[in-house]
């Protein structure tokens, strides 16, 4: 057996972590503007603006954990006791963030919502930082890495199941005639199983890439991730696939209800295309392994826009075809994001190599302060823009104009932003024959600097 194997269960484990994470993820880009609107009666405007501070200020923080956590010192690793210090926090602030007061004044309840939705983002970023890192820990094998990341995005896929199966019958169950408090007590549940899945996430893994302890003040950190032009070219395309599928997942629950109108399809279609994701998730590797990561990325880019493009112009009434189209996007979309993120574990190899700096955390936190851009743009500007077409909050109808407004952001927006990322992908450089030199040279850097150690040792010993 190669000593570079990772076993299918510390990949299932580490999977799980993300799984978790999506906990949140699906739930702010399926139902938190739903939620905010509809159920708690805040207006698309304000929903826009708390959207836009509250991940600015998120974002912001990402480099400094990122920063904090490469310089962790512990038993267990760099990453991965933070796994176990954030679990309970982020499982509290999930409840608290559904449970936004319903009778208060308008000025509480935007008060609230805004404080717990940022602390739950600020603690979100304590745990995933660390835990986007420590897929660059577990190994730094190519082959691994990409069969780590296409397991990860599997059960990434089934964090979301639970969200999009779960979360609606619970919130119908327990709320009742209450659907404020069949949200709170429905994320309550899932709150529970995402700090379970974290606990097994940490028990299960291991870092085995060793960082090379070096004290290092944060601004050179940041100079140095600055200087990495291919973390800047794939940071951009986290930052524009988020603002497409925010702004897209955003709205998708008002084209079931006002214009498919058919609020009890809302589970299915969201249910169906995570099947179609777990399978383009296993799909990811084969295909990696066979053909140019970077040419595959920028087909499906292409697919993807016209898929997006498809939903502007089929008739709503035509329920088979647009679930066919709903599902082709998600397959195609889970296909393309292990391929990207195991070019993340190639960015930090070529950091090093450029810059002699291996920041793991730093280029994690960056790219992940990009995600977080493109939430704060995709959600708040889905949000304005439905509130410029004059989208009423919690309205039982909508006017055409409202309607046109949920169909551009739904369709015509991701479409052109899938065409602009394959347009930047184009500049990625990294192919498999450029990153096995890099690494090459990096082990022979590090045999070089080993070998000079010994040399240096062996006369001390001498005299001594």
């Amino acid at each position: 057996m190669s000593l570079n194997k990772i076993s299918l269960k510390e990949k299932i484990g580490f999977g799980l972590g993300d799984g978790a994470n999506l906990i949140v993820l699906s739930t702010v880009f399926s139902f938190l503007t739903y939620y905010y609107s509809d159920v708690v009666g805040i207006s698309m405007a304000a929903i826009g603006t708390m959207f836009l501070v509250v991940r600015i200020v998120d974002a912001v923080t990402d480099p400094l954990m990122g920063y904090i956590c490469d310089r962790t010192v512990n038993k267990h690793g760099h990453y991965r006791p933070w796994l176990v210090r954030m679990a309970i926090p982020y499982g509290i602030m999930i409840v608290l963030a559904f449970s936004v007061p319903t009778n208060a004044s308008d000025f509480t309840t935007i008060m609230y919502a805004g404080i717990t939705y940022a602390l739950l983002m600020i603690v979100y970023t304590a745990i995933n930082i660390p835990y986007c890192a420590l897929g660059t820990a577990i190994t730094s094998d190519q082959n691994e890495q990409l069969s780590i990341q296409s397991i990860r995005f599997v059960m990434c896929s089934v964090g979301a199941l639970m969200v999009s199966t779960m979360l609606v019958p619970m919130v119908n169950w327990l709320g009742a005639d209450d659907e404020a408090r069949g949200f709170q007590l429905g994320m309550t549940v899932l709150a529970v199983i995402a700090v379970i899945m974290f606990f097994i996430c940490f028990k299960t893994t291991k870092e085995r890439v060793i960082i090379k302890e070096e004290k290092m003040p944060f601004k050179e950190g940041l100079m140095a991730l600055l200087k990495n032009d291919q973390w800047r070219i794939i940071g951009s395309i986290n930052f524009l696939f988020l603002v497409s599928n925010v702004a897209r997942g955003s709205v998708f629950i008002f084209y079931a209800i006002h214009i498919m109108e058919r609020p009890d399809l809302v589970p299915l279609l969201l249910t169906l295309p995570i099947f179609a994701e777990m399978l383009g998730s296993m799909m990811a590797k084969p295909l990696g392994d066979r053909f140019c990561k970077v040419k595959l990325y920028i087909g499906f880019q292409f697919l993807q826009a016209v898929s997006c493009l498809a939903i502007f112009f089929i008739d709503p009434s035509w329920i088979t075809i647009v679930v066919i189209f709903v599902v082709f996007r998600a397959f195609i979309a889970q296909m393309s994001n292990p391929v990207l993120w195991t070019m993340l574990a190639d960015v930090v190899d070529y950091g090093e190599w450029k810059t002699g700096k291996r920041l793991p955390g730093m280029t994690s936190s960056g790219n992940l302060f990009g995600i977080k851009m493109g939430m704060a743009i995709g959600g708040a500007g889905a949000a304005w823009v439905l509130s410029a077409f004059g989208y009423v909050s919690g309205g039982e109808s909508q006017t055409e104009q409202a309607l046109m407004g949920v169909m551009i952001v739904l369709a015509i927006v991701p479409a052109l932003i899938h065409l602009l990322m394959a347009f930047v992908m184009k500049f990625y450089k990294l192919d498999k024959t450029y990153v096995e030199q890099i690494k090459s040279e990096l082990n022979q850097k590090q045999n070089n600097n080993n070998t000079a150690n010994e040399e240096v040792l062996e006369p001390t010993l001498a005299q001594s």
